[in-house]
């Protein structure tokens, strides 16, 4: 049986009104990026992959990258990868000895791979045995489960719901209907954690971090292993 188009609805969608607005629920409409990178993905990236003895210097490589970078939002993977490079190039890690993981197979899938997901890393370790990506996916799907236990109960961020009735009238919603029909309800609804990866296109600035920032631009989606390293000494 083939599986459902995921993209049927938007492949579909017959333009109505001048303008179309899209809202990511993840990080963009419900408040949900902190908790779930501070206390779902980042202290699964300490104990699955060995960073207890820099867990500090890990928790702000991890939470730079996905919240306070131009980076936010990025695949949890190429995020990963981020945190890594970061972390082996910042003076008080090497100080203290510790190595990062040697994860150069996780690196070539993420440079090949088109979807990066739970599912494609799964077929591939099926077919390798490689004990790298097999971490990483023994590590992925111990976030997604984090999530699920995690992630409750969080509300809208402010005004979303005006802001959705303000452009109701000259827009349509993601799913192709009236903005109205999908924005009142949210007025009671709570964002629970269904342990998917996070999407959000949304940018940040943060100007306690700008010591992390790189010396120069990149593109929007970096390649893993080619980001540019900029430690703070």
């Amino acid at each position: 049986m083939t599986a459902a188009d995921p993209q049927a609805p938007l492949k579909d969608f017959e333009p109505q009104h001048d303008f179309f607005v899209g809202i990511d629920s993840d990080g963009c409409a419900f408040d949900t990026m902190e908790i779930k990178h501070k206390e779902c993905f980042i202290p699964n990236i300490i104990k699955h992959w060995g960073l207890q003895p820099v867990s500090k210097y890990a928790r702000e490589a991890g939470e730079f990258v996905n919240l306070y970078s131009k980076w936010r939002g990025i695949n949890r993977f190429p995020a990963l990868l981020m945190v890594f490079d970061l972390l082996a190039d910042r003076a008080e890690v090497q100080r203290r000895g510790v190595r990062m993981p040697e994860v150069t197979s996780l690196r070539q899938w993420a440079e090949s791979e088109t979807r990066l997901g739970n599912p494609a890393l799964k077929a591939v370790v099926e077919k390798t045995s490689d004990p790298v990506l097999q971490q990483a996916l023994v590590w992925s799907e111990a976030v997604n489960a984090s999530i699920a236990d995690m992630v409750h109960g969080i509300p809208p961020f402010p005004f979303l719901c005006e802001s959705s009735h303000s452009c109701a009238s000259r827009s349509r919603s993601c799913a192709g209907r009236p903005m109205p029909s999908w924005s009142r309800p949210l007025q009671a609804r709570r964002f629970s954690g269904n342990g998917k990866s996070t999407t959000s296109r949304s940018t940040a600035a943060s100007s306690r971090d700008k010591r992390w920032a790189p010396r120069r631009s990149t593109s929007n989606w970096p390649r893993p292993g080619s980001i540019p390293r900029t430690m703070p000494s």
